[in-house]
């Protein structure tokens, strides 16, 4: 039987776990809020967060019916995103590779649906000061670095698995 590599022994996976566990109580108590909670029922911080940053996804999110593709957004972060976050942290602190492929698959799509919201901010930009700019900027941006760079690390594993295997699939047949 093999030992484990403990979790502190490999930085990126220790990083990523980090980041699942934190995003959990993340989503839950300010992502997915805009979708359960009528207007005057939402906590106290993030009614403070849309008036402080004056934030156009998610004050659009909150009091935009229209706004369904930033809703659309949310469910799939209720029925996909916060169950990966368990499985992936999981996954990561037992280093079972094969949570490589769910995590690549989350990696993606949050890069995927974070470009919008990006985009969102500099489309907005006529009702946001620069302060407000800055601030979602600097919430949004490092998540999209984030997620991008999960994608590539999750990538370059998934492809180093798929070379040792080819590797000696050719050995094997090469001795038959």
């Amino acid at each position: 039987m093999v030992a484990r590599t403990p979790l502190t022994a490999r930085p990126l996976d220790l990083m990523w776990f980090s980041f699942f566990l934190m995003h959990i109580p993340a989503t839950v108590l300010m992502d997915l809020q805009a979708l359960f909670f009528p207007k005057t029922y939402l906590p106290g911080i993030l009614h403070w967060y849309v008036q402080w940053t004056n934030d156009p996804i998610i004050r659009g999110a909150m009091y935009d019916a229209n706004m369904y593709w930033m809703r659309c957004f949310l469910t799939m972060e209720l029925f996909f995103q916060l169950p990966t976050f368990f499985v992936a942290a999981y996954g990561l602190y037992k280093n079972h590779r094969g949570i490589y492929p769910l995590i690549l698959i989350y990696a993606t799509s949050a890069a995927t649906t974070t470009i919008p919201c990006v985009v969102a901010v500099f489309h907005h930009a006529d009702s946001l000061n620069t302060e407000q700019q800055i601030t979602l900027l600097a919430s949004y941006m490092p998540f999209l670095l984030c997620f991008l760079g999960m994608t590539v690390d999750m990538y370059l594993r998934l492809m180093s698995i798929v070379r040792v295997a080819d590797a000696q699939r050719q050995v094997k047949e090469k001795t038959s």
